[in-house]
């Protein structure tokens, strides 16, 4: 995995996540206002990105820094979803070549080791600094 990516444009977007403003009412809600944000801050990000056999991430943003691969963004609201089920999720997708790095942003109360299939892994919850909605 190259290194600048953890270094450089993976903080960034971690870093900038934690700043961004959603509505928790619904996922639909939360994708629709990260997906805002994250074109506001300049990010190449893909909504519902197909990963194959693993399914399809909520986010996939593609950095020009690092051609060829993507981190993924996927949202969780505890809505009747066990830490287990998101973690088994994120793990597939983390499997995959092309995925160099995973971010889950979940109102689950989990965590997260640093590294999932050998790939830089972070928790940030949504609407860290305020919340909208329903949580």
């Amino acid at each position: 995995m190259p290194k600048d990516l953890v270094e450089t444009p993976f903080a960034r977007l971690v870093l900038a996540l934690e700043r961004a403003i959603v509505d928790l009412q619904s996922e639909e809600r939360t994708r629709r206002d990260l997906a805002k944000f994250l074109r506001t801050e300049g990010f190449d990000a893909v909504p519902e990105y197909d990963l194959g056999e693993a399914g399809r991430i909520d986010f996939a943003v593609r950095f020009r820094e690092i051609p060829g691969w993507i981190v993924g963004i996927e949202v969780k609201l505890a809505r009747g979803t066990t830490q287990l089920d998101v973690y088994r999720q994120i793990e597939r997708y983390a499997a995959r070549r092309d995925v160099a790095a995973i971010v889950l942003t979940t109102t689950i109360a989990m965590t997260l080791p640093p590294f999932i299939s050998g790939k830089p892994a972070r928790l940030v919850p949504p609407g860290r600094n305020r919340l909208v909605g329903g949580y």
